[in-house]
Order: C-alpha cells, then structure tokens, then sequence
C-alpha cells in the first residue's frame, strides 16, 4: 500500500493543490465579495467532499491498475455513493428549514460539482494514456 502511494504521490499532491485552490477561492468569495463574516458549515463541506473526491480517485487509480473494464463500473459505483454521502450530509440542514439552508446547499453543490468535473477531467485524462 505504502508502494502504491509513493508511485502515486504526484496525483495526490496535485489534488491537495487543488482542493486548496478551491477552499481559497471560496473562502475569498464569501469573506470579500458577500461580505459574510461566518458562514455555517464551511469547512465541513470543503473536508467532506474532498475526502469522498480522494477516495474516488484512489479507487479509481487501485481498479485501473487492475482492470480498465472494473474501473468504469467502479467509477459509477464510487460516484453513486458520493452521491448517496453527500445527500446524507445535506440532510440535516435541509430539513430544519433554516433560512440559510438554501444557500449552504447551494454553496455544497456547486463545491461538489467543481470537484466532480477535476474527477471527471482525471479520469479521462487516465484514459488516454
């Protein structure tokens, strides 16, 4: 496993690159252009998908390394309960009704969907190769 990392060291530092660019980026245009001085759940949605994005990725990578044809099907399954996760981590806000419930589902939305197109641009990029 530790093999497995230290061949892979280089995706993974790119993602870290990015999963900071992002949470930078947000966290600039919350704090400087919406002027909100704390925003519930920040940190949570950035750590949370950027958890489940890392372990899509190094799942994906694990099944190409196995099979091309197991890594599709893993690909959907790993995306489904993304999905599925994120769906549930919503859940709670979401249902208290609170008034910034619309726009910290918003913000986690588009947050998952910046992390989903990096997995998708990826994961393509794996397959040209």
């Amino acid at each position: 496993m530790i093999n497995w990392f230290h061949n892979n060291k280089k995706v993974l530092l790119r993602f870290v690159g990015f999963g900071i660019l992002v949470f930078l980026v947000h966290w600039s245009v919350v704090f400087f252009i919406l002027n909100l001085s704390s925003p519930s759940g920040f940190w949570a949605y950035h750590v949370f998908l950027f958890i489940l994005t890392l372990i899509n990725l190094i799942i994906v990578i694990w099944l190409l390394n196995r099979d091309v044809k197991l890594m599709g099907m893993g690909f959907m399954a790993a995306g489904f309960f993304k999905m599925l996760l994120s769906v549930i981590f919503l859940l709670p806000v979401l249902l208290h009704k609170k008034e910034i419930a619309t726009g910290y589902a918003l913000q986690f939305l588009v947050i998952y969907a910046i992390y989903l197109v990096y997995e998708v641009v990826y994961i393509v990029r794996l397959l040209k190769k």
